[in-house]
């Protein structure tokens, strides 16, 4: 009895534990940043987090975070790892404490 209550625990917190983790942002401890996607299709709650100037960015400010991403070629090397396409990225941001935010659209 105690084997298959110790089971059905485990079983349990493996599978609570997956859903949590598909829900926290893609984030990433070797250069400390975090992905936020401004796609005006998707309606999930993350969609409330995005400043309206990057869910809606001018040519100048995409220009500006490309010649920011060109200069850090870590951050290059770590969003192609996440299947980020690099020319989708327009805006790069600080966050509070110091890490990068990448608003990709």
């Amino acid at each position: 009895m105690k084997k298959a209550f110790a089971f059905a625990f485990i079983a349990t917190t493996v599978l609570a534990g997956g859903a949590y983790a598909r829900d926290l942002p893609k984030t990433s401890a070797k250069t400390d940043f975090s992905i936020v996607y401004t796609d005006p299709t998707d309606y999930s709650e993350n969609k409330l987090t995005v400043p309206v100037e990057y869910a809606d960015p001018t040519p100048e400010m995409v220009q500006k975070a490309q010649a920011e991403l060109h200069q850090q070629p870590v951050l290059q090397k770590e969003l192609r790892a996440d299947d980020v396409e690099l020319g989708n990225v327009v805006g790069i941001d600080k966050a509070g404490d110091g890490s990068e935010i990448v608003y990709v659209r």
